[in-house]
């Protein structure tokens, strides 16, 4: 019961909040009290999770489900000597045992209570995403691609070679060893906010790909398979009803079609604007001659790295693909492609929340993301 009450809240949280989103388009004042609504229900949403419900909520209705499950005949000796002893821990943990919570007592359906449990999973990690969302969000906000350094920078690059030529010998020297270490300190700062950027980016993308490949489909509930959801005789969950049943179906159906779309065009922005940061993050780079060497020793440990940077005039030796590297917008744009091939799976079940309308942006994004692909390819 509190599995159901909790899913209960969370789904009008979160039904609630997406109302609010669809309207922000509207702009002015009623846009912005609107988005303002959204993230207070959001976060009410969190709150609930991380301070009101008992941690322990899911494993005791599954453990409440394997003793039904055994007691339905397909038990042996061993079985009930399991579960005799988890029932014994419960009372010495100071637990209330009633007459429901026995071996014996035959009260929920194993399928019904693993269909409550999978909601439950879906509305969390839909909630652990959008919170992965928003630190990426504020990653990317808050961290510049373009790195300032002094101008003996620059001596390292192309540009600035020929120029030497005409210099003496010891200013030559001198300016050999002052460009290397600045460009050595210029790369260290490059990398850091470059993995930075990198792994927020990634942590973003995971916590998507696990709303979209969640197993048996994100809100998807066993009524849209089969009907062995039907509560078992003298089973308490009976008493939830029909009308109640259908009214959670109904608001999955609705979560479905509302926050799946918005799932898949959030992991595309994160997708399409983390290549964005890159590009901009390279063009930096590019301006000093070192952006084949930031791609090809972003994996490396620092002793290499450390020899790259001190190779004779500037030549960097590049061991690794750069459209392999996370610094790369190959590498994100490469990504987001993969996306596809989720939505694609039927397994999923993905675009049956999408209208037409839906489709037509996400194919639009597609291709748009195959063409800058395309266009790193051939730059590369």
């Amino acid at each position: 019961d509190a599995l159901l009450c909790a899913n209960m809240l969370l789904r009008q949280f979160m039904l609630e909040m997406e109302e609010d989103t669809e309207e922000e388009e509207g702009g002015g004042e009623e846009a912005k009290s609107n988005i303002k609504h959204a993230r207070e229900k959001m976060h009410s949403a969190k709150v609930f999770l991380d301070w009101c419900l008992p941690v322990d909520t899911v494993d005791n209705a599954r453990l409440l489900a394997y003793k039904d499950e055994m007691s339905e005949g397909d038990h042996n000796e061993e079985d009930e000597d399991e579960a005799d002893n988890n029932q014994d821990e419960m009372m010495m943990e100071g637990d209330e045992v009633n007459e429901y919570d026995t071996y014996k007592g035959k009260t929920l359906s194993t399928a019904f209570v693993a269909e409550v449990v999978s909601e439950f999973d879906s509305l969390t990690i839909y909630l652990d995403a959008h919170t992965s969302f928003e630190r990426w969000h504020d990653v990317l906000a808050s961290i510049s691609p373009i790195v300032s350094s002094s101008s003996s920078l620059s001596s390292s690059s192309p540009a600035r070679r020929a120029n030497k030529e005409s210099s003496s010998s010891s200013s030559r020297m001198e300016e050999d060893i002052i460009g290397k270490m600045e460009r050595r300190t210029y790369l260290r700062r490059k990398r850091q906010i470059g993995k930075t950027v990198a792994e927020a980016a990634d942590r973003a993308r995971e916590a998507f790909i696990s709303v979209m490949t969640h197993p048996g489909g994100w809100m998807m509930g066993d009524d849209t398979k089969n009907d062995n959801t039907k509560r078992a005789n003298n089973a308490p969950d009976m008493e939830h009803g029909e009308e109640e049943q259908e009214q959670r179906k109904a608001e999955m159906r609705m979560l479905r079609s509302l926050c799946l779309p918005r799932v898949v065009l959030a992991l595309h922005q994160v997708l399409d604007q983390t290549a964005d940061w890159m590009e901009a993050f390279l063009d930096d780079a590019r301006a000093y001659g070192v952006d084949s060497l930031l791609l090809s020793s972003d994996a490396r440990d620092d002793d290499n790295k450390e020899e790259d940077v001190d190779n004779d005039d500037g030549e960097e030796s590049v061991h690794d693909d750069p459209l392999q590297s996370p610094l790369s917008p190959a590498y994100w744009h490469k990504m987001a492609m993969y996306i596809a091939e989720i939505v694609a799976n039927d397994e999923y079940e993905l675009s049956s929340a999408f209208t037409a309308e839906d489709l037509k942006r996400f194919m639009e994004l597609m291709a748009e993301t195959a063409v800058k692909l395309l266009h790193c390819s051939s730059a590369k």
